[in-house]
This record gives structure tokens, sequence and C-alpha cells, in this order.
């Protein structure tokens, strides 16, 4: 099967952040503070993979402008790590920033090319007296005394969110949602799992081959995570009518990022060693502001976005669109809020200079929280019809629960059984056997009884909970079973779409047969409908696009009018009217015979 150039682009973007996160997992975090060296040095992130951890990891390049000339210090020193071990204490001056911007972003980018868990030496000035100190940096697994909470405390979050993000992309690749809202969906899923994650700090020098183009995405994300996002919005539940009233704004929406991608490019064309890219960037590392106001121009105009998208949904009058917006609404808002407490509250009370930890239970509880859109997004996507989030959450955690007591009905019996004989472990089998037979016993049948019916009750308990499911595969396979006793072919297919009808629900359903009377203008002849519920169904010509389409294929052709990847986007206009006439989502070929080509039915 020929994939489509969407699917090409989303394969290849998941990939690229697939190697990234595996980066973040694996070559780079493992070695960041409070891992690896155990140190933590000033300077604005000047010092790479040693620099002092933002609340906030942001993909950008460092501010320079009040910090030339400053001594780049010692900020924190983990106790019992490799860093105190080589006689490095807080308060040490490392070296001077160097007065010129061009050194200054020199020595970020040498530090920039050092692999994270390379051994480093640190000429190090304690009042009067200087020393150059080795300094071993490694893994957190590797590492003597590894501090594992505070580690985890510092990189697990971010990891699981980039994973629960990049997983929900594949959910609805795998799925194989179509068309562009889908597109722009899974993109922004995994444009924001990327532009979260930080900056690699040189890791992707470990990758050989396409390293270099691992340091052009990780730069380059940020910025194209704004237009994607912004029109995921504006194309979401389905394209906003503003965008065919004011065609201006997809273009405004993409030269809102060029600053960010511009930014991006210099950047990263520096740290590859291009030293072309440095008089801009040192004016870009000069001047804050410029980041600062390239990061809000595309953030205020998706802020815009979403409000006109709160006015689509007030005056939206489908049930279902509507359901889609509260399932993004009800897992989005509560994650937005939840990501500003879990960093806004440490940020804020630092500034204050009273740094606080959050405990952990409720760090955790934020962090589950910002994970929703991973799970909401996908759904509301790519399901067809979707409940409301109180029914989602209702049912599901009614499914979960049941699902828990069968496995704890069989688990039971097995917990009475282990505790029992682990308490009489000092006696033989034959006593503890002897001495409570009739509790034995009751437990092994229990046990028995469970593993017997285990599979029956799950099946009981599938069926409560997906009755429509259950009973459309009943319906199916009874209809199977009775299609050889219909003589009469109009029968028959009547029989067929009624079942159909039952079991699946359509909104409307038909079924067309080729026209014995070809006629002279037209010698293939035209299919008429032979059956239909709930529409009045059009003859379609025998040469059309629609079937040529499907004369030459036994499988099933879903229609998507609105997506321009498409196969129907290709056929005559005449065609689409009539499928849009139709309102036709799903074409079923039925062939007869086995000549080549074979007779179209």
């Amino acid at each position: 099967m020929r994939l489509s150039s969407e699917r090409l682009l989303i394969g290849a973007v998941l990939a690229v952040s697939l190697v990234t996160l595996g980066l973040q997992a694996f070559a780079l975090r493992p070695y960041l503070w409070p891992a690896g060296a155990g140190l933590a040095l000033s300077g604005d992130g000047v010092m790479g993979t040693l620099a002092a951890p933002r609340p906030v990891q942001v993909i950008r390049p460092p501010n320079l402008g009040n910090a030339l000339g400053d001594t780049i210090s010692v900020t924190s020193v983990w106790p019992g790590g490799p860093a105190e071990r080589a006689g490095f204490r807080a308060g040490d001056a490392i070296r001077e920033l160097p007065q010129d911007p061009a050194d200054a972003l020199r020595l970020w980018r040498d530090e920039h090319q050092k692999l994270p868990g390379e051994t480093v030496q640190l000429n190090v000035t304690r009042g009067a007296e200087s020393s150059t100190l080795t300094l071993e940096r490694p893994a957190i697994w590797a590492a003597a005394d590894a501090p594992w909470s505070a580690w985890l405390r510092q990189h697990l979050g971010v990891l699981l969110q980039t994973s629960a993000f990049l997983i929900g992309a594949g959910v609805l690749i795998g799925l194989g949602a179509h068309g562009t809202t889908a597109t722009l969906m899974t993109l922004a899923l995994i444009v924001t799992a990327i532009a979260n994650s930080g900056p690699l700090l040189g890791a992707e020098a470990a990758v050989p081959l396409i390293g270099p183009l691992l340091l052009y995405f990780n730069w380059l994300i940020t910025g194209f995570s704004f237009p994607i996002i912004g029109l995921a919005v504006l194309y979401f539940p389905h394209r906003a009518e503003i965008l065919d009233r004011h065609k201006w704004i997809v273009p405004a929406v993409i030269a809102a990022a060029l600053p960010m991608l511009v930014i991006g490019i210099v950047t990263a064309s520096f740290l590859s060693g291009m030293d072309a890219a440095l008089p801009a960037l040192g004016w870009i590392a000069m001047n804050g502001w410029a980041y600062d106001a390239a990061f809000a121009i595309p953030l205020a105009a998706n802020v815009l976005i979403v409000i006109e998208g709160i006015s689509r949904y007030r005056i939206n009058l489908d049930a279902d669109e509507r359901r889609r917006i509260q399932i993004v609404v009800y897992t989005g808002v509560p994650a937005v809020f939840a990501y500003a407490l879990k960093t806004g509250i440490p940020i804020v009370f630092g500034l204050l200079g009273m740094p606080i930890e959050l405990p952990w239970p409720i760090e955790a509880l934020l962090q589950a929280i910002v994970l929703l859109p991973a799970f909401g997004l996908p759904y509301a996507v790519a399901v067809k019809h979707v409940f409301s989030p109180r029914t989602v959450l209702r049912r599901g955690l009614q499914y979960a629960f049941a699902r828990r007591t069968l496995t704890a009905l069989v688990a039971l019996p097995v917990i009475a059984l282990v505790a029992s004989l682990v308490q009489q472990r000092d006696q033989s089998l034959a006593m503890i056997i002897s001495g409570r037979p009739l509790f034995y016993l009751f437990f092994l049948a229990m046990l028995a009884l469970g593993l017997k019916y285990r599979d029956a009750a799950q099946r009981w308990l599938d069926q409560r909970f997906f009755r429509d499911e259950y009973d459309a595969r009943e319906i199916l396979v009874s209809l199977a079973g009775r299609v050889s006793y219909e003589a009469d072919p109009r029968d028959l297919v009547a029989m067929v779409v009624t079942q159909i009808d039952s079991a699946l629900h359509p909104e409307c359903i038909a079924v067309l047969a080729a026209s014995d009377s070809p006629t002279a203008s037209n010698p293939l002849g035209r299919f008429d409908p032979v059956s239909a519920l709930r529409i009045e169904a059009a003859p379609l010509q025998a040469d059309s696009g629609v079937t040529t389409l499907l004369r030459w294929s036994d499988k099933p052709l879903e229609v998507f009018l609105d997506d321009e990847q498409s196969p129907v986007a290709r056929i005559p206009a005449a065609d689409r009217m009539w499928l849009a006439g139709m309102n036709a989502a799903l074409l079923v070929p039925i062939f007869a015979g086995g000549s080549d080509p074979r007779p179209f039915i």
C-alpha cells in the first residue's frame, strides 16, 4: 500500500522525536544534577551540562546582557557525589565569564560539544589559592550512593510527559486517523512533547550521522510548535469557517513564529560550527528581550486562536463535536493549571528567597494531571462518536473497579493459602494440611472455581459494559449463517441492510446494483439503488470516478471529502457532489464471479 505524504511526514517526525527521547532518557539526563558530577555552576547555562538546573527547561541561547564579566562559581555540591569527593565546595570560583559576547558564546559552544558523561578538568579558585581538579561524571545508575530520589523528582516528570505525548501521537497513527485535523493534532502532540523536553546540551553528538539533524531539530522544534498547535485548534473538530472569510489568518500564524525559527536556525548553525552566525547570535544573546518577544508573539496569537475556538464551541449545535471539545477542555485546562502550579510555586518562592519543594504526593498528582491531554486528544480525534467526559470517567472507573474485583476474587484464595503456609513454615506439609483440612479444602475449591469461571466472568463483564459491541457481533454472526438460505437477491439485500442497521446503527445505508440496461451514451450502464434506509439514494454512473476507484479493489474505501490526501479528493467534482449528497462515510464494493475485471455489483 502506498504511504501518503502526510503519513511519511508524521512518521519521520515521530522517528526523530523518539531518538530525541532516547537521548534525553539515556544519554543526557542520567548525567545531570544531582547525578553525574553532583555539581551545579552559575553562568546562565553557559557551562552546559554542569549549569545549575532551571525550574523550566527552555530551549534558548544564554542571556548574556547582564552576565558578561561575572564569575562562574559553584552554586551547589551534592553530598557524597563525585564533585565533593574531588574537593569542590559551594562558592568556589571556576572562571570569569568573558567580557566579549563572542568569546562567551564560544565558551558556551565548547561546553556544549562535550559529551554529558565526559570527564572534565576545572580550575578552582578558593581565596588566594588556585588548583585544577578532575571531575568524573558517572550516570545515575553507575554512581556510588546514587541520589535516586532527588534525581527522579528533577527529571522523571519531564520524561514521563514526553513519553506520554509521543505515545498519544503513536496511538493516533496506529488507529489510522486521517485528514488535516488528525495530522495537525498528531504533530501537535509530537512537537509539544519535544519542545517541553528541553535542550539536548550536546547529547546529539552520541548519535552518528544524524547528530546535526538532531541538533537543528531540537532548536527548531519550539518555533514549529506554535503554528502547528494554533492550526490544530483552528481545524478542531473541523476546519473553522473564519479561515474562509479571512484567508490571511494561516499566513499570519506562520509569520508570527518566524522570529523564533530564525533564532533557532542561527543558534543551531553556530553550535554546528558555523562562525558566520556568531554576530547575529551575539546580538540575540545580548538582547534577551528579542527571544522573549519572539516567544510572546506566537503565544499571543495562539491565545487568540483559543478564544476563537471557545466562541465556535458556544455556537456549535452538533452534540458530538461539542463532546469532542469538552474532552479536550476537560483534559487540557486542568493540565495547564497543574503545570503552572508545579513549576510556578517553586519559581515564585525562589524569587522571594524562600526555595521550597512541593510534597512528593502533591507533585505526583500534579504531574499525573499534566499527562491528561496525552489521553484526551487521541480519544477526541480518533474516536468517531465520543462520550461526554463525565460518562467516560464514570464508566471507565466502574469498569476498572469491576475488573480489579474479578482479579481479587482469584487472588484472595492464593493469598490466604500462601499466608497460612508461611505462618506454619516450621511444620511439614502433612502436618499443616491435617491441622486445618477444611480451611485448605475451602480455599482450594474457591481457587479452582475462580480459575474455571474467570474467562466466562470476564466475558460477562465486557458484555455488561460493552453491550452494543456484543449485540452487533451476535447479529452479524447470525446473519452469515442465514445468507445461504435466501434465494431472492433482493430479499437477501433487504435482510442484510436491516441486520447491518440493527448491529452497527449507521446514520443511513444504501445498496446500489449494476443495471443490465446500458445505453448508447453510457454503454457501461449505471448503479441503481436496490435497498436504502433513511436516505433517498441517487443512481451512480458505472463509468464515474467513484466506481473506477472501487472496481479494481476488494477493500472498503473511507470517504474524507475535506482531506486533500484522500483518494476521493482526486475524483471529478460531480462524483464528490454525489458523495456529499449521499452523506457517504464508507463505500464497500461487492463483486461477483472471478473474471478480470470482475463484474461490479
